[in-house]
């Protein structure tokens, strides 16, 4: 038998094509040709800063594509596009996710995500110590955080989260519980739900509620006006360092924004190392002021107004 190292035919290519298609329909097989595509994309000033795509094979979804312009990377653009995609490819009827990838800040991407390795490439392409992973992921995973609006039924959980929301400066104390009822404190909770304004989201993992987000129109520390919602945010504490506030920030923007709002401000105290986070995702520093504690704070407000969440 004599073998060929040249390509075959178009009029070749096309019979062994059909002979594929005619097994997989004798074995109830999903075609390549009809694989499904599912891609979400959101944009800034009408311009694209983040897309993600992947293909549909029967119950399987393959990531095929995360790409976040890079000037608007670790503002969390990219988790919330991924949870996005594949909750898009579960309503569809897949129950699994895989995606190949490469390098190891992508590899912690998608295992903080919840895949996990089922397998990898060893020094793919030749450079050392840069292999090429597979990972995998069921629907829904284990510890897989899903961003949702707030129910009626939980808004007397926010006492809770505004508790675990105050700041405590090294070297102090945690204040008891009674704190949250000052009346400087309680106003960002009390008849929550009652005012124009008032809209919340939350995170949930395996049944569990570990962070809130919400926003009021109240003459609070961070209030501007009447038609600026101001934001506070709380996530337990052992689940910190998972994304899981700007899944929650990112969620409530696009809902104010829906709802015709163009701005949200905030009030954080000067020393509190989320000043970054915040300014990751685009708040800006507008006045300073003493809260009733005497801690100074920064005013931060960010523009919603420019952004698609499509």
């Amino acid at each position: 038998m004599k073998i060929f190292h040249t390509e075959i035919t178009e009029n070749e290519r096309d019979e062994i094509y059909k002979d594929f298609v005619s097994i997989n329909e004798k074995y109830n097989l999903v075609q390549d040709n009809a694989q499904e595509r599912i891609s979400a994309h959101t944009k800034q000033d009408d311009k694209i800063i983040g897309y993600a795509s992947g293909l549909k094979h029967g119950k399987w979804f393959t990531i095929t594509d995360l790409w976040t312009r890079k000037e608007h990377r670790r503002k969390g653009i990219a988790t919330t596009l991924l949870q996005s995609l594949l909750d898009n490819a579960a309503i569809t009827g897949c129950t699994h996710a895989h995606v190949r990838t490469q390098g190891k800040k992508n590899e912690l991407f998608y295992e903080k995500f919840g895949f996990s390795e089922m397998g990898r490439l060893l020094e793919f392409g030749g450079k050392s110590g840069f292999d090429s992973v597979f990972y995998q992921m069921p629907f829904p995973a284990k510890n897989r955080t899903i961003i949702r609006e707030m129910t009626e039924a939980e808004y007397p959980l926010l006492e809770d989260f505004i508790y675990t929301a105050i700041y405590i400066p090294s070297g102090e104390e945690l204040p008891p519980r009674e704190v949250i009822f000052d009346p400087e404190i309680y106003i960002y909770v009390d008849g929550f739900g009652s005012k124009t304004g008032d809209h919340g989201v939350v995170a949930e993992q395996n049944g569990k509620l570990v962070g809130a987000a919400w926003t009021r129109i109240i003459p609070a520390y961070g209030h501007l006006d009447e038609s600026t919602p101001e934001l506070a945010i709380s996530v337990l504490s052992e689940f910190r360092g998972q994304n899981i506030g700007t899944l929650m920030m990112t969620k409530l923007f696009e809902l104010l924004s829906a709802m015709g709002y163009t701005r949200t401000s905030l009030s954080v105290q000067k020393n509190n190392p989320a000043v970054s986070f915040y300014q990751r995702l685009g708040y800006v520093v507008t006045a300073e002021k003493l809260d009733h504690a005497g801690h100074e704070d920064f005013i931060m407000v960010k523009d919603i107004g420019n952004e698609n969440f499509s």
